[in-house]
């Protein structure tokens, strides 16, 4: 048996390290850069003690240090810290990567052993939950002034460990979630680099569910990937294409955005074309009308970003609020009349966390929502439940700025009325065709479930 050291002591080092082959490695010691940490005893699979840096070399010798960090900035911190001391080291995913595929076997084994007998209910098409996943990647082959990625460093800090798509659809099992749910996929970079990412969504899609992906529509390859499965995979399937106008005119990939959007609709996969309005954008907006009714037979709509800098999570403008609504009303759009409609509100009555979660598709993470409680560890146990705690009127944001999503798809109880999520990503384009194609148009025309 080979000794290690444990370097980091945290969240993701408690949920991680149980899921090596700790019959092949010995934990000797923990280590952390905290002083508040060193000399404490910590239950990981065993007790053990914390020891200083500073006491690698006296107390470790040559034993070799497992650095087990979900950030990549400070994975990389601590290596050059311990490549100064001439520790040898290695970083968790090696470990994690030998022992994933019997660790997911036992998993799956015991998901299937808990609901083989289980037969889903017959019912009416229904929408259960809607699990919004985060794809920790922060690689993009765009760059464009308002992106997210772009405002902040917090998101140059992934180091990637993939679980196998079918160990994926089995964490959002449809046995597990109740029935059919609505499953976004998106990640900080471009949703179509995730390793494996078509085999996550056709994995999802024959557990029952119905996904969209998030993309800026010019990985042609994978997009190519996509459009080549099933018939009834695609039936289930809804692209959101995210409209980069003028990084995509720089590049001249608008033609390239273009021919993939259609082929992918053409292949039988549902579309919703999404723009980002922002004050650089405002000179092309005719040009923009004309390229989107050539090209889509319709408008694209309208999103409102934020400015992350901002403790309020302003709108991303130089223009007050109303001007901004003035400049950009002419695109006749739902979405957009909902999310101006409604910034800067917040609600009481709000359902995340038992209607809808935030799902950290790398670490297994399952929150109530963007910035609210972390509520337990898919990967943990794939036959645990799912733990329900609502967000209600406690929700840390200062505002709903999701609220497109969850007031179409019946989130939040005070709002029952709002447009569906059918009427809020379709477009009707000239000649009659819908963006949504049939099947997802009648899915995304529900309302979530309530017991």
């Amino acid at each position: 048996m080979k000794e290690i050291v444990i370097f980091g002591i945290g969240y993701y080092m408690m949920h991680n390290v149980p899921k090596i082959n700790l019959n092949q490695y010995k934990i000797r010691y923990l280590c952390d850069n905290d002083p508040d940490k060193w000399g404490k005893t910590y239950h990981v699979v065993e007790d053990i003690i914390c020891i200083s840096p500073e006491e690698l070399k006296s107390r470790a010798g040559n034993i070799p240090v497992c650095i087990a960090v979900e950030s990549q900035k400070t994975y990389h911190a601590i290596a050059e810290q311990l490549d100064k001391m001439n520790v040898k080291h290695l970083y968790i995913k090696e470990l994690l990567e030998e022992h994933k595929d019997a660790y997911e076997k036992s998993q799956i084994a015991a998901y299937k052993k808990k609901y083989e007998r289980c037969v889903m209910p017959k019912e009416p098409l229904t929408m259960h939950h809607f699990i919004d996943c985060f794809l920790p990647l922060d690689f993009c082959n765009l760059s464009c002034d308002y992106c997210y990625v772009g405002q902040s460093e917090k998101y140059q800090r992934q180091a990637m460990f993939v679980h196998s798509p079918e160990f994926i659809a089995h964490a959002l099992g449809i046995h597990r979630l109740g029935g059919t749910s609505f499953i976004n996929l998106c990640s900080d970079g471009e949703t179509m680099l995730y390793p494996g990412i078509v085999e996550i969504a056709e994995q999802l899609i024959k557990q029952g569910h119905f996904v969209q992906i998030v993309t800026n529509g010019t990985v042609s390859k994978e997009l190519k990937k996509l459009g080549k499965l099933k018939k009834e995979i695609l039936d289930q399937l809804m692209m959101k294409f995210s409209l980069h106008y003028l990084e995509l005119k720089k590049r001249n990939l608008l033609e390239v955005f273009a021919e993939n959007v259609m082929w992918l609709y053409d292949q039988g996969a549902s579309i919703t074309i999404e723009l980002v309005p922002y004050d650089d954008l405002e000179p092309y907006i005719d040009e923009i009308v004309v390229y989107c009714e050539e090209q889509f037979g319709a408008k694209p709509h309208l999103t409102v970003t934020r400015d992350e800098s901002t403790s309020e999570y302003k709108i991303f403008t130089s223009h007050t609020k109303e001007e901004f609504y003035q400049i950009w009303r002419g695109f006749d759009c739902a979405m957009f009349e909902i999310k101006m409609d409604k910034v800067y509100k917040r609600y009481s009555t709000c359902r995340a966390g038992e209607l809808s979660y935030v799902f950290n598709m790398g670490t297994g993470q399952l929150y109530q929502c963007n910035g609210n409680e972390l509520l337990m560890n898919l990967y943990d146990n794939l036959t645990m439940e799912l733990e329900v705690k609502p967000v209600m009127d406690q929700c840390k944001n200062p505002y709903c700025y999701n609220c497109h999503s969850f007031l179409s798809i019946g989130v939040i109880d005070e709002v029952m009325d709002a447009p569906t999520y059918f009427e809020v990503r379709n477009r009707k384009m000239k000649g009659g065709r819908n963006w949504v194609h049939k099947k997802a148009a009648e899915y995304f025309s529900l309302k979530l479930k309530r017991n």
